[in-house]
C-alpha cells in the first residue's frame, strides 16, 4: 500500500491527495445468491509528482517506494499468483471518480503500447480511507480535477504520466535499499570501533 503516515509538517495526510491510475468498467456475475454486480476495477497511486508525495518518501525511504493505494495477490487464470493493485468499485462510485477527474480522461496503454481495452487513465483529488489490502478512495467526500497532472485526451501523454509513476517508485526502491545496506554497514563496522576503543583504554591504563 502506498505510505501516506509520514509527512513534515502535514497534519491531514489522508485528505485531498493528487491520484493517478487505470480505471475499467466490470461486470461480477450473480453468485450464490447474490445478483450480477456491476462496478469499476481502479487501480490508483499517488501521484509521484506531488510535493506531499515526495517529501514522504524522502522521511521514509524503506516504505516510500510503494505509490499503489491498494496491493494483494490474486490467482490468474494460469494458476499462479499475481500481485495487483486494483480495487472493485461500484458504478456510482467509479462514475464519480471519472466526472471528478474532468478533462483528465484518456486511452490507457499496455507495455506492448496498444490500447488497453476499456481502460483509462484518470488523474483527480480525492481523500483517502483505510480499507482491506491498503488504502481507497472516500468517493462520499469532494473530490476535483487534478492540480498536477495535464494528461487531457491524450493517451500518449497519459502512456507517459504512468510510465514516470512506475520510474519513479524504481528509484525510490533504489535509495531504499542503498539506505538499507548504509545502515547494515553501520552495523557491521559498531563492534569493530567499540573494539578499538577497548584496546586503546587498555594500552592507555
Amino acid at each position: 500500500m502506498a505510505d501516506v503516515r509520514v509527512y513534515d509538517g502535514v497534519k491531514n495526510p489522508m485528505q485531498q491527495r493528487e491520484l493517478i491510475g487505470t480505471i475499467k468498467p466490470v461486470t461480477i456475475p450473480a453468485k450464490e445468491g447474490k445478483a450480477e454486480q456491476k462496478g469499476y476495477v481502479a487501480a490508483l497511486q499517488l501521484n509521484a509528482d506531488d510535493e506531499r508525495t515526495k517529501k514522504a518518501t524522502e522521511l521514509n525511504p524503506s516504505g516510500g517506494a510503494q505509490l499503489h493505494l491498494a496491493s494483494a495477490y490474486f490467482k490468474g487464470r494460469d494458476g499462479k499468483n499475481h500481485l495487483g493493485h486494483g480495487r472493485f468499485y461500484t458504478e456510482e462510485q467509479g462514475n464519480k471518480m471519472i466526472e471528478a477527474a474532468g478533462k483528465n480522461v484518456a486511452q490507457a496503454k499496455g507495455q506492448d503500447g496498444k490500447n488497453l481495452p476499456d481502460t483509462k487513465v484518470i488523474a483527480f483529488k480525492a481523500d483517502l480511507v483505510t480499507s482491506k489490502n491498503g488504502l481507497a478512495v472516500n468517493t462520499a467526500k469532494e473530490m476535483k480535477p487534478s492540480e498536477l497532472a495535464d494528461i487531457g485526451k491524450s493517451a500518449p501523454k497519459a502512456d507517459k504520466a504512468m510510465n514516470r509513476q512506475f520510474e519513479a517508485m524504481s528509484e525510490a526502491s533504489a535509495r531504499a535499499k542503498e539506505a538499507k545496506a548504509a545502515a547494515k554497514n553501520v552495523q557491521a563496522e559498531a563492534p569493530a570501533v567499540e573494539q578499538e576503543k577497548v584496546a586503546d583504554m587498555e594500552v592507555g591504563g
